[in-house]
């Protein structure tokens, strides 16, 4: 089944919004990331296969739509769902914050 367009444009969407920092992500298991939002969940995650899923939730943890995405189907799809994922797992991590304290921590003193 055709992963709908307003689905991708959802993914669009929350990539944008967590990159200007707008939507925070939490771990929810082992490299799988959970959003919550006013009346809704998202949660992405990558298979061993190199697959992604992406689940809709409603307000009471409801499943609404499950969706994968395949580098070999859906090609399409693919490059999105992969910068949410990773933009996600970069937020739920904090790794800029991580960085920028390595940075600090391994700089000259003045």
């Amino acid at each position: 089944m055709a992963t709908s367009p307003k689905f991708i444009q959802m993914i669009e969407h929350l990539a944008t919004a967590t990159e200007q920092g707008r939507l925070a992500w939490g771990e929810d298991d082992d490299d799988t990331f959970l959003a919550r939002l006013t009346r809704a969940m998202v949660r992405i995650s990558q298979g061993r296969d190199g697959d992604y899923y992406v689940t809709l939730y409603d307000g009471t943890g409801k499943v609404l739509e499950l969706e994968t995405f395949s580098s070999t189907e859906n090609k399409e799809h693919y490059a999105p769902v992969d910068r949410l994922y990773s933009l996600a797992r970069r937020d739920a991590y904090k790794i800029d914050e991580v960085i920028d304290q390595v940075i600090l921590d391994v700089s000259p003193r003045r």
